[in-house]
C-alpha cells in the first residue's frame, strides 16, 4: 500500500550511529512529514534526535531477519553500511 500524498513518512536509517549514517540523520532530522527510525547495533550510541525512534539490530547488517524486523513499517529506508566492504549508502 502506498502512503497518501502529504502523509507522514517513516524513514529507517541503518548504521545511524556511524559517521555516514549520522550525516544522513542530520540531513533528515526535523524535515516536515518525516519521522526517523534509527537502526543501530548499540542503542546507547544512537544519535539523540527529538522524536526519532531507536531500534536495536544487534546482529548488524549481517542479520537479515533482524534488519527486516527493525525496518518493518518504514515507508522508506536508507542503508548505510560499515566501511568493510567499501563504504556506501543506498536508498529505497
Amino acid at each position: 500500500m502506498m502512503p497518501q500524498v502529504g502523509a507522514e513518512r517513516l524513514v529507517g536509517i541503518t548504521g545511524a550511529s556511524g559517521s555516514l549514517g549520522r550525516r544522513v540523520v542530520d540531513r533528515l532530522a526535523g524535515r516536515p512529514g518525516v519521522r526517523l527510525r534509527l537502526v543501530v547495533r548499540d542503542p546507547l550510541r544512537a544519535p539523540r534526535v527529538p522524536g526519532a525512534e531507536v531500534t536495536a539490530a544487534p546482529g548488524g547488517h549481517a542479520d537479515g531477519p533482524g534488519l527486516t524486523a527493525a525496518l518493518d513499517g518504514c515507508t522508506r529506508s536508507t542503508w548505510c553500511r560499515p566501511p568493510s566492504p567499501p563504504t556506501g549508502c543506498s536508498s529505497t
